[in-house]
């Protein structure tokens, strides 16, 4: 951390917000040695909502809906027999790509995969629903200062992956009271993005970011900048959120082609729906690091060719 509190020195930052888990857990553990506000509550709290085995069953006792999930033991994986999820333990760990299948050779050898890279991997019941993401803010006193809520029409990738388009919906007051009082049980602060897929079952907690995530711009088209609320709280004070607008449209739309072109062959629809939503990284008015974007996909393309 070094390099950050050289940065912070340099340009007077009064507080730094991570944009991957990784950079999350070091902060917070950092966070003694930093001349910066740290946006979290305790390093507690940092380490269980990166854990995803201990975040599940934490969010269980506070009453959230949960799929079964357990460490993926050789036992475990010989008694699947039917579609199941395989992921990391923790992100932080290892950044890899969540496996659906009820092959019980490919679990394994995935499961072996992740321990050879020094993961620990889980097995999570397979539930079907689409994605939605209730996104909040918890101010220093524990308190809700915003709240934003979306749901997925694609991912990428389609089995299970990130939005590639999403839309802002009404905020449903009993799912973000469950929720907030998950966060305050473990003495969250700071910003969450809280993942669910809609079942069956009614809506089941799988995820939970507590830092910048592909689809914040959402929030901030909806009227509700997350970042602003989040690095106010954490260097001035708490500042209360407006109510986010409905109907507001997000894409990611190398994601949202690539994930049209796999389920049906239709490319025309996400490039129809590109001029009236936002993006992540395209904007107009700041064009450069979508060019710097598009650089990297054009070099990835041409690795995969040479390959």
């Amino acid at each position: 951390m070094t390099s950050v509190d050289a940065a912070v020195a340099t340009a007077r930052y009064g507080v730094v917000l991570p944009g991957g888990d990784s950079e999350m857990l070091a902060l917070s553990e950092s966070r003694d040695s930093l001349s910066c506000n740290v946006p979290y509550g305790s390093r507690q709290s940092v380490r269980l909502i990166l854990d995803k085995l201990d975040m599940t069953a934490a969010a269980r006792r506070a009453g959230l809906s949960v799929p079964h999930t357990e460490l993926a033991t050789d036992e475990a994986l010989s008694a699947v027999s039917r579609t199941i999820v395989l992921k990391s333990r923790s992100h932080a760990q290892l950044r890899s790509e969540t496996l659906v299948s009820s092959d019980i050779d490919e679990l394994r050898a995935a499961a072996r995969a992740m321990r050879a890279r020094g993961a620990e991997p889980l097995l999570q019941e397979h539930v079907t629903g689409q994605l939605v993401a209730v996104s909040v803010v918890m101010g220093n006193e524990g308190r809700v200062l915003a709240a934003v809520q979306q749901r997925a029409m694609s991912l990428w990738p389609p089995e299970a992956g990130v939005s590639v388009f999403a839309k802002t919906v009404e905020i449903e007051s009993d799912l973000v009271d469950l929720l907030t009082s998950f966060l305050a049980s473990i003495g969250w602060r700071g910003l969450a993005e809280a993942q669910f897929l809609d079942s069956a079952r009614g809506p089941l907690l799988i995820d939970v970011n507590g830092r910048c995530y592909g689809s914040m711009a959402l929030a901030a088209a909806a009227g509700v900048d997350l970042a602003a609320i989040w690095a106010t709280a954490a260097t001035i004070g708490d500042v209360v959120a407006p109510r986010a607008r409905s109907g507001m449209r997000y894409q990611w739309l190398y994601g949202d082609l690539r994930s049209g072109w796999r389920t049906g062959r239709q490319v025309m629809q996400p490039l129809m729906r590109a001029w009236k939503s936002t993006h992540s990284v395209w904007d107009l008015r700041d064009p450069y690091p979508s060019m710097a974007y598009l650089r990297i996909l054009i070099r990835s393309a041409l690795r995969r060719r040479d390959a």
